[in-house]
């Protein structure tokens, strides 16, 4: 290989130089169709002291929705 003609353009080594693929990514957020259900209830406290989350939080969290009955139900550590 000839290296006497390969060229680096030294003025695009730093990463700041190219453009930004970040808006051309989607991380498929969910939506949230109702508020989280950790507002106003009883055991708020208690869960985020011990780092537990109920049925309703991890379903809330990974669809933006939840049962009204699944708030406070099978609590876990997270």
């Amino acid at each position: 290989m000839d290296y006497k003609n390969a060229r680096v353009n030294w003025s695009c080594v730093d990463i700041n130089c190219y453009d930004s693929k970040i808006t051309e990514i989607d991380f498929n957020t969910p939506a949230n169709k109702k508020e989280i259900p950790c507002d106003g209830c009883e055991y708020e406290d208690t869960c985020a002291l011990k780092v537990l989350e109920c049925s309703a939080f991890r379903n809330w969290a990974s669809t933006g929705d939840y049962k009204e009955t699944d708030v406070v139900r099978l609590l876990r550590a997270a």
